[in-house]
């Protein structure tokens, strides 16, 4: 398992908040980060490298996957 950080994102464009969790890979960690979307984008990182963009109006919008 591997430690990943899903960065919740305001209506202004700025993190609201952060939350780390556990995931094997990049692909299970956009899944499980689609929990986090309550309304807001979410952006999920590995270390330095953004894994994906989820939009709160189309999921995985910008993924890099």
């Amino acid at each position: 398992m591997v430690g990943y950080r899903a960065f919740i994102i305001g209506p202004d464009g700025h993190v609201t908040n952060r939350i780390e969790f556990q995931s094997p890979d990049d692909r299970a960690a956009m899944e499980q980060a689609e929990a986090f979307v309550d309304g807001h984008d979410v952006e999920v990182w590995l270390e330095e490298r953004r894994v994906g963009k989820i939009a709160a109006e189309n999921k995985w919008s910008s993924s890099t996957l």
